[in-house]
């Protein structure tokens, strides 16, 4: 049985799906995740122990007169406990998949930061590791804040745990994969990866056994960025001819285009093929009017960098919160995520005749 839920990475998906009490009417009794990643393509990378980050947040509010330089010298002093940095370059990138493959490197134990200054508010966003360490860093943060009189600050909600994915289980599924697919098709992960991310698949490790892998699909020579989802020049590659029912394998973009006529514009928030699929299942909330007079950004690569920093570069990028062009030259671009889905699905189900069954008796 196949899972699809929406909104894996800002943590509601999961729960939501969970909700309806699918695990508990359909009787799982594993769940397995595969994630795209940037390694060589074909190979996986197993992450026994390890996973994902969780992740907490703070909400802090200064007081006075000189409110707003309070907020601002809080917001880059909580943004120092950071012991790792959000990636500005491809290099970037590189230096942060090994080290997640250094046993005991320098993502063994981590603090990753976000805190924004808004007039006299200081939005705090972590992720850490080990999961345990996130007591500590609320202590920091609480001694941050009382260091500067009349500062308030609350923690919303507990810390949405980690995604841990249990040795023993990730464990075996390397020994399959070696055995089944080569000794080299496995790499073995020794931290959480990404540092900035979280997955709500976490949710259901809660509730059944199961494992969370990468699978790269990094060509040989292509450039980082093009195997890291949710940059504008991600592709999966194919995996070759020599890979016969691998996962991924007959997977490539640009069929998915075919027939459908593109803007040309660089499209990453609230696009065109965003705007087609709204047009298509949810017309009753589009205003149409407005969305005529919607014109394209004309952003560029360096523009999105600036874009991914968040908070004021957000939203100086993109004042009217729309990254691309919202309005489609092509009303059928909805197209495009029907036919996606429907490939990546017929890829699994091919993919599924060599893994074998596991008893559960």
């Amino acid at each position: 049985m196949f899972l699809f839920q929406p909104a894996e990475e800002n943590l509601s998906g999961a729960r939501a799906l969970l909700d309806t009490g699918v695990l508990e009417r359909t009787r799982v009794a594993e769940i397995h995740a595969l994630h795209c990643g940037p390694f060589p393509v074909g190979r996986f990378a197993v992450t026994p122990g390890f996973g994902m980050p969780g992740q907490d947040k703070a909400e802090v509010t200064a007081s006075g007169p000189d409110a707003p330089d309070v907020a601002r010298r809080l917001a880059a002093e909580i943004g120092a406990l950071a012991t790792v940095a959000l990636p500005q370059t491809p290099a970037d990138l590189e230096r942060i998949v090994a080290d997640a493959q250094i046993p005991n490197g320098p993502l063994a134990e981590f603090v990753a930061v976000r805190a924004r200054a808004q007039e006299a508010k200081v939005s705090v966003s972590y992720r850490c590791w080990p999961p345990e360490r996130y007591l500590e860093v609320r202590q920091d943060v609480r001694r941050l804040v009382t260091s500067h009189p009349g500062a308030r600050l609350s923690f919303p909600a507990e810390p949405f745990p980690a995604m841990v994915c249990p040795e023993r289980d990730a464990r075996a599924l390397a020994h399959h994969l070696r055995r089944t697919r080569g000794r080299d098709t496995v790499t073995e992960l020794h931290a959480a990866f990404p540092p900035f991310s979280g997955e709500d698949f976490a949710l259901y490790l809660d509730r059944v056994p199961g494992t969370f892998t990468f699978l790269g699909v990094r060509a040989p020579g292509a450039p980082i960025t093009t195997s890291y989802p949710h940059y504008p020049d991600f592709i999966a590659d194919r995996l070759g001819d020599e890979a016969p029912a691998s996962a991924l394998a007959s997977f490539a973009m640009q069929p998915l285009y075919e027939d459908l006529e593109m803007t040309g514009e660089l499209g990453v928030h609230a696009e065109e093929i965003e705007g087609a699929l709204m047009m298509r299942w949810f017309p009753e909330i589009v205003n149409y009017d407005v969305m005529a007079q919607l014109k394209p950004t004309g952003l560029d690569a360096e523009d999105l960098a600036e874009w991914r920093k968040g908070g004021e570069h957000t939203r100086r990028v993109t004042p009217q919160g729309y990254f691309g062009a919202p309005r489609p030259r092509d009303p059928f671009l909805w197209r495009f995520h029907q036919r996606m889905a429907g490939a990546m699905a017929n890829i699994v189900f091919d993919a599924l005749g060599a893994v074998p069954h596991r008893d559960h008796g």
